[in-house]
Parts: C-alpha cells; sequence; structure tokens
C-alpha cells in the first residue's frame, strides 16, 4: 500500500529567484499530516523525527519551472505539488528521471533503475554462505546413504557431495557387492580407477557403462548394470546340500573297532560233531588329525596258526581335491579291459571322487544363452518338462541336467517380462562311462607284491611293480584313457576310450603286453550301444 507524504506550507509571496536543490524524501520515518500546522510547529516536529539511513537511490522531484511574476500569482497562495508516492515495499525513486549527485541545480540525470544489482555487486552462492555464517563454505561433504545395484538393496555407501551433486562414492562397499555380477574384466577395470583414499569417481562409472542416479530427495545412490557387463549365471552347479552345513566336524582324535565272531556246531557228520573252533574278524581304525591307521584281522581258535594279519594301511584324504594318499597294503583299482589285478604292499596315490560324492563326474549338458530381460525358463528334456526357473538379464550356463544314456533332446521356453515367447533348442548324447569336459580320474602305484602263505603276509621284494591309470574328459561326448603295467618280467600297456554319437555309443580298448617267456601280445575290443527310440519332440505333442 503506498504511503503520500506532504508538506504543506504557510502561504507567502514567491521571490523570483532560482529553485533551491530538490529535496529528498524518503519513506521511512512518516511525517505527520501537517495540513493544519503552523510554520514553527512543522520545524519542531521535523527536529525530533530522527535521521532514516539514506535510501539505496535518493528520491529526487522533478525540475520545476521558473515561478510567474504575474500579478494574479502574487495575490493567491502558492499550493504546493504533492510529493511522489512512495511504496512501502519498494523505496526507492520512481520518478523518471534524476539527478546525478553534485550537478548543478535543475540539472537531468540519466535514470537508472536500483532494483537490478550491478556485475561488482552482485553476490556469489558461496560470498553469500561466507556472509551470513562468517566462514567459507565447505568444498565437499560426506554422507552414508542406502545403494541399490539393479534396484536390488545392498546395505550403506558414503557418497562424497561436491558443488550441490554426487562426485564419489566409497569404493569398498561398492567392490566387494560386484564381484559377484560383474564379468572379471569389467571389476579389474573398476578397481583400477579408485583413488588413493579409497573413492570411486562416478563420472569414470559412467564410463564403463553403469548407470548412475543420486536421489537427493531420498538420499540414495541407484546402480544399474547393464545385462551384456554381468557375470555369467552358472545354474545347477553340484555342491554340498545345506543340511551338510549341520554335520558334524571330524574330532582331532576319533576311532572304531568291529569284531564279528561265529561259532558252528555239528549235530552229525562224517567229521567231528559238537562245538567247532570259535572265529573271529577284527577291523578297526584309528585317526589321528587326519591320519587314519587301518588294519583288519582274523582270529580263529586252536587254529594254526591262530592269529592271522590282513591289510594295514596308512591313509590320509584330501577331500577338496578329492585326492587319496595311501602307504601299506594296497588293492589297485581295474580300470582296463585287460589289466590284472595285483595287489600290492607300497605306496598310491589316487583322484578318488568318492570323497566328494555330492559330486557329479559324467556330463551332464551345458547350455549357455543370453537373456535380454528378466523372464522365466522352462526346461524341457526328451519332451518332459524338467525344471522352471526364474532367471535376471545376462549371460547363463545351464549345467547338470538328468540326462539319458544316448541322444537327448533339450528345449528351453524362455518368457521375457513383457510376455515374449522364445524357444532354444539343443541335442546332445550322453554314455553312462563318460568323464565330464576337463575332468581326470587317475591312479598311480608303485610297490612289491603280496601274497598270503600259512596264515601269513609274504612280499616278493625281488618283482617290483609300477602300476599307473589315466583317464580324461576331453568334451562331453569323448572320453580317453590309458593304462601301464610294468615289472621287471612283465609289460603291458593299454589305450581305451568312450565316444557319445547321435547313431550310437561306442567304446574301444587296445593293448599290447610282453614277457620273456612269451614274447610279444596284441588284444583289442570294439564296443557299441545303440541309442534308444526317440521320444516325441515338445512341439508334436502339444500339437
Amino acid at each position: 500500500m503506498a504511503t503520500s507524504v506532504h508538506t504543506a506550507a504557510l502561504s507567502r509571496p514567491e521571490p523570483a529567484t532560482p529553485d533551491p536543490a530538490p529535496s529528498v524524501l524518503r519513506p521511512e520515518p512518516k511525517l505527520p499530516n501537517l495540513g493544519n500546522v503552523s510554520e514553527p510547529e512543522t520545524i519542531a516536529l521535523e527536529a525530533e523525527i530522527p535521521n532514516a539511513e539514506p535510501a539505496a537511490s535518493p528520491v529526487e522531484t522533478k525540475n520545476q519551472p521558473q515561478p510567474s511574476t504575474s500579478e494574479s500569482e502574487t495575490q493567491s497562495p502558492a499550493v504546493p505539488e504533492p510529493a511522489a508516492e512512495i511504496s512501502d515495499s519498494d523505496p526507492v525513486n520512481h520518478s523518471p528521471e534524476t539527478e546525478a549527485p553534485g550537478a548543478e541545480p535543475g540539472a537531468t540525470s540519466t535514470k537508472t533503475p536500483a532494483s537490478e544489482p550491478t556485475e561488482e555487486s552482485a553476490e556469489t552462492e558461496a560470498e553469500l554462505f561466507e556472509r551470513i555464517f562468517g566462514r567459507p563454505p565447505p568444498q565437499n561433504q560426506t554422507i552414508a546413504v542406502p545403494f541399490f545395484i539393479n534396484d536390488q538393496p545392498q546395505g550403506q555407501v558414503i557418497v562424497v557431495i561436491a558443488e550441490g551433486s554426487a562426485s564419489q562414492v566409497q569404493a569398498a562397499p561398492v567392490l566387494d557387492k560386484t564381484a559377484s555380477i560383474l564379468q572379471p574384466d569389467v571389476q579389474s577395470q573398476l578397481s583400477a580407477i579408485a583413488d588413493s583414499e579409497g573413492y570411486l569417481p562416478l563420472d569414470q562409472l559412467q564410463q564403463l557403462g553403469i548407470a548412475v542416479v543420486f536421489d537427493q530427495t531420498q538420499l540414495e545412490l541407484y546402480l544399474q548394470i547393464p545385462a551384456e557387463l554381468r557375470r555369467t549365471n552358472v545354474l545347477g552347479v553340484s555342491g554340498l546340500p545345506p543340511e551338510a552345513a549341520d554335520a558334524l566336524p571330524v574330532s582331532t582324535v576319533s576311532g572304531y573297532l568291529n569284531i564279528l565272531a561265529g561259532e558252528d556246531i555239528a549235530w552229525s557228520g562224517s567229521g567231528s560233531t559238537g562245538r567247532q573252533p570259535l572265529r573271529i574278524a577284527l577291523d578297526g581304525a584309528l585317526n589321528l588329525s587326519g591320519w587314519v591307521l587301518e588294519g583288519r584281522a582274523n582270529v580263529i581258535e586252536r587254529g594254526a596258526p591262530g592269529f592271522s594279519r590282513g591289510d594295514v594301511r596308512l591313509v590320509h584324504d584330501d577331500p577338496v581335491n578329492a585326492l587319496r594318499y595311501i602307504a601299506g597294503d594296497l588293492s589297485i583299482p581295474v580300470s582296463g579291459a585287460f589289466q590284472t589285478v595285483v595287489p600290492l604292499g607300497g605306496i598310491s596315490v589316487s583322484r578318488n571322487y568318492s570323497l566328494q560324492p555330492y559330486r557329479v563326474t559324467r556330463p551332464t549338458g551345458e547350455f549357455t544363452f543370453f537373456l535380454e530381460r528378466p523372464s522365466r525358463v522352462e526346461v524341457y528334456i526328451n519332451g518332459v518338462r524338467a525344471q522352471q526357473l526364474q532367471l535376471d538379464a545376462g549371460p547363463q550356463d545351464l549345467r547338470n541336467l538328468a540326462l539319458s544314456t544316448g541322444t537327448n533332446d533339450i528345449q528351453l521356453i524362455i518368457t521375457d517380462d513383457l510376455g515374449q515367447v522364445q524357444r532354444l533348442d539343443f541335442v546332445t548324447a550322453l554314455a553312462g562311462n563318460l568323464l565330464a569336459p576337463g575332468l581326470q580320474q587317475f591312479s598311480y602305484n608303485f610297490g612289491f607284491p603280496t601274497r598270503t602263505l600259512g596264515g601269513q603276509r609274504q612280499y616278493q621284494w625281488d618283482e617290483p611293480q609300477l602300476a599307473v591309470a589315466h583317464r580324461w574328459g576331453v568334451s562331453s561326448t569323448l572320453t580317453l584313457g590309458g593304462y601301464g603295467q610294468l615289472t621287471p618280467s612283465y609289460q603291458m600297456v593299454e589305450t581305451d576310450g568312450v565316444w557319445a554319437s547321435a547313431v550310437g555309443n561306442w567304446g574301444w580298448d587296445i593293448a599290447a603286453s610282453h614277457t620273456g617267456e612269451l614274447g610279444t601280445g596284441l588284444a583289442m575290443r570294439l564296443q557299441y550301444e545303440l541309442p534308444p527310440a526317440p521320444k516325441m519332440p515338445l512341439t508334436d505333442r502339444c500339437a
């Protein structure tokens, strides 16, 4: 609301002199209404009003024309012009023209609006902060916020705020979560861009292809990793079942002893009748820090001898690598078609997959495919649905399918989150004694042949023997192997293989041997397994 200030003066003749300098009007403090007050009282009131701060720009009135000296004007009192109205909310000069300070009376100044600050008077945000708080604004601020990767919550992370926007993020929590999501080479690049203080620049994350969004209203950080940068999702990997976590750990010292006793009573016959000699079989083991001493013995009442020792050996297992080390009496596993079994007393190292009972050693199918969007995947084996999976976008590797011997037709029905359906078809063959690709099975043994005479164990120290066997899974359809048995008087080598094809499974064994008495000999065996009749495809069954 505008307030008009009027100053009334007593009528008196105006002298014909030049106008004095225009008076300066200020919006505050307000002057009282002086319309009916005499001149002395007006002067007294003005003296009581305290001086106000000068306005940003002085308010000046227009130049008044020289008063006329005509007789009619001198006979009537002079009525002053009303002063310019001053707004309480905008105390600036609203007159179209102003006089510059120090100018001659009557001179007209250039109009300059006081409400528009000049370049020199403008304040930056930093200067305003310093003027209000008395200190310069902080350059960087750190704040702990929740962060998400592909819209999944991952915990808390520290974010650096610079000039009002997020610029860096704490590296350790991000790298820990992305290690299982990003491809190994991308993860290495991400680790390399961390600075010496342990922070990742957000702009460099975006250069790697990772979308970064910082929600300033919710104070949350979102990282979106595209499907092409994600690590291959391996499905169906065999391992320990969840209940194995509650299994009792192996004690440092443990053992067992089994005693099996038997006795016969003959009521009649050609031989002796009545109670026969008591027979006792002993079987025991003692474990001490993973080294197990195993032994067997037999006791016969009134026998000759009454006590006979069985196999005694020291065994150490390495379940992680499926290795078994043995020193003592050995039982060599048979792997070749023409191999002869000879018990030895010596040392042995073998790859024994019975130490990993939940591992599948034969090919079970490995099928890789790529999902551009989150999808539902239905797996059909020979027309029968085996399983249904809900998978995220990215590369997928499906393993350990329950395949049957012979040819297997695999169909994947993929339905993404938009309802689009895609079908993938695979064909694979399987033989029962194939090894999974890359798996190796071996047994290396060295010792001396043993035999039992008169209930006593004897070793043939003059006939050392080396027995080695090795099989290798070349591919999901081919496994090759070899065997060797060498003594001073007898040598034999053998090679074998198994191949699974669409027309059937093939197997072969070829061996050569030599002895000083009989010379050299060859042997060969070829096997063929007819594949089972194919089942009706899924599409034909649905039709």
